[in-house]
C-alpha cells in the first residue's frame, strides 16, 4: 500500500474531518520510516511539536479505524484495516468466500507497541536475531518455545534487539503481539487490566475495574490461550 493509497482510505474514515496540511506531513513521513527529529528538520517546526502533532494524531486514527495505531504501527495498522475493508466489499457483492466473523476480520493481527522505544541505525545481531527467532516462531516442525528471556547487563541493547525481533515477527503468524514495560513497577491488577483491555478490544469488563487478580489472571490465561499471541514484558 502507498502512502496516497492510505490516505484515501483515511479519508473515507474520517469524513467529515480532514487531515491538516502538519497531520498529513507526519503520515506520509511516518510511513516511510522518518523519526520525528527529521521530521523537524524537513519542516522546520520544533521537534516537541512536531511529536505531539503525531500524538494527536495517532489517537485520531485510532478512534477512526477502531485498531491501535502508533508511531511504529501506522503501516501495518492501515494494512489490517484495508483488508477488513476489502473482505467486506466482496460480501457485499456477493462474491462466493469463505464465513468470516467480524471479530476475526477485525482481529487478523493485532498490535501494540505500549511503551517499545523507536530504535534507528540498528546493525549487527544477526546470530541473536535467528537464534530468537527459531525459538519463538520456527519455520520447520519444532515446537515454539512459550517463554524466553533475554537476559544481559544493563544498556547493553536487550530492548533494542527485541524491537528489531517483534518487527521481524509481525508475518509470523500471530494473533495479538503486545508489548508492556515494567520499568516503573506497575501494579500487577493494573498490568493484567491493560492486557484485557486490549484482547478484549480496548473496551474495559466489569472484570477490569473489580482488580481480582485471580480472576484476571484466569481470563488472561483463557485469552492465551484461545490465540497465538506473542507478549514481551520489557524492563522485568
Amino acid at each position: 500500500m502507498t502512502p496516497d493509497e492510505a490516505l484515501a482510505i483515511l479519508d473515507e474514515s474520517l469524513k467529515p474531518k480532514v487531515l491538516t496540511q502538519i497531520q498529513e506531513f507526519v503520515f506520509r513521513q511516518t510511513w516511510t520510516g522518518a523519526s520525528y527529529a527529521a521530521m523537524a528538520d524537513r519542516s522546520g517546526y520544533d521537534e516537541d511539536y512536531i511529536k505531539d502533532v503525531g500524538s494527536r494524531l495517532w489517537k485520531l486514527l485510532s478512534q477512526a479505524l477502531g485498531v491501535k495505531v502508533t508511531k511504529n504501527t501506522l503501516t501495518s495498522a492501515l494494512g489490517q484495516y484495508g483488508r477488513g475493508l476489502e473482505a467486506r466489499e466482496r460480501v457485499d457483492l456477493g462474491v462466493n468466500i469463505p464465513t468470516i466473523s467480524p471479530t476475526l476480520v477485525r482481529q487478523a493481527m493485532q498490535i501494540d507497541w505500549g511503551e517499545a522505544m523507536e530504535v534507528y541505525g540498528f546493525q549487527g545481531r544477526d546470530a541473536e536475531l535467528q537464534q530468537l527467532r527459531s525459538w519463538i516462531a520456527p519455520t520447520d516442525s519444532n515446537i515454539p518455545c512459550r517463554l524466553v528471556a533475554i537476559l544481559g547487563m544493563g544498556g547493553i541493547g536487550k530492548t533494542a534487539v527485541t524491537v528489531k525481533l517483534v518487527e521481524g515477527l509481525q508475518q509470523s503468524g500471530f494473533d495479538f503481539i503486545i508489548w508492556r514495560s515494567l520499568r516503573n513497577a506497575p501494579p500487577l491488577s493494573t498490568l493484567l487490566a491493560g492486557l484485557l483491555q486490549f484482547f478484549s478490544d480496548l473496551e474495559q469488563t466489569e472484570l477490569d475495574r473489580n482488580g481480582n487478580r485471580a480472576a484476571q489472571l484466569a481470563e488472561l490465561l483463557n485469552c492465551l490461550n484461545r490465540s497465538r499471541c506473542l507478549l514481551i514484558l520489557d524492563n522485568v
